[in-house]
């Protein structure tokens, strides 16, 4: 079943002090926001984000995730926690606007947050600093961006169709996409062959038994090809009669004997 998401994109800009060194740093945030459903203003509405991250002299990380959790009216806070590297350490960017009626607007573009590093499931605090969201020149592109895609249920799509027919090879492709460079990150083929393949069966919601194999056929003799006789060019045609039973025939250069006449056409002899 199809439904709507959320998109939309935000910039704020601040300063963030560091308790290394105690100076204060400028900082920029460029977000990029995704939700599964449109936002409900009633309820909360949980987003992810990614994005980059400045930090003058000191961070630029441009593959930043996190989450964010958006709640104006129930919980009365909209939350940003953003994960991202800066000197090889990987730190965490947590904060939240507290959304008040008596301040509307300084409530709803103004971001107090702390810096943390977890090092061995404790977690230290490396700096804060705010944020605030610049009405005069990032309230249109702010609101331009959002948009409201239709999603699609990805499931039906990812569930293996195969037939299992005799003579047939099938092929299932995998690919894993990642969700921040929408990038392919890997593909994995299935293969399917036939002498395996087995039908499902529709009715039964279980595999059919295997199909019985062929009688396997009588080996095929091939024929001996007939041999073409030479021409006879330039000889006189040998005219064969039939062989005659009642006769002797003599071989090749011997002299030719005549045969016995028959009992019954013998001449008479006469008496002297």
């Amino acid at each position: 079943m199809s439904r709507r998401g959320t998109r939309f994109a935000e910039t704020m800009l601040g300063t963030a002090r560091l308790e290394a060194d105690g100076t204060d740093r400028r900082a920029r945030l460029d977000l990029r926001v995704g939700a599964d459903s449109v936002l409900r203003p009633l309820g909360t509405t949980e987003a992810s984000l990614t994005g980059r991250i400045r930090i003058a002299g000191w961070a630029d990380d441009a593959h930043a995730v996190g989450e964010l959790e958006i709640s104006p009216l129930a919980r009365r806070r909209i939350r940003y926690r953003l994960t991202f590297t800066a000197e090889g350490r990987r730190l965490t960017l947590d904060g939240w606007k507290s959304i008040t009626p008596l301040r509307p607007v300084r409530s709803m573009t103004v971001l107090p947050f702390t810096l943390y590093e977890t090092y061995e499931d404790e977690v230290r605090p490396v700096g804060a600093g705010t944020l605030r969201f610049p009405l005069a020149g990032g309230l249109a592109p702010f609101l331009m961006s959002f948009r409201f895609p239709r999603r699609e249920d990805g499931a039906p799509l990812m569930a293996p169709r195969w037939d299992g027919r005799a003579g047939r090879t099938e092929v299932w492709y995998t690919t894993a996409t990642d969700p921040v460079t929408a990038a392919a990150c890997g593909c994995t083929t299935n293969w399917s062959h036939p002498p395996t393949a087995r039908r499902r069966s529709l009715t039964a919601g279980r595999p059919s038994s295997p199909r019985a194999p062929r009688t396997p056929r009588a080996p095929r003799i091939p024929r001996t090809p007939r041999t073409p006789m030479a021409p006879n060019r330039g000889r006189s045609r040998t005219h064969v009669s039939a062989p005659n039973h009642g006769a002797e025939t003599a071989p090749t250069g011997s002299p030719r004997v005549a045969s016995p006449p028959a009992p019954g056409n013998s001449p008479a002899v006469r008496g002297t």
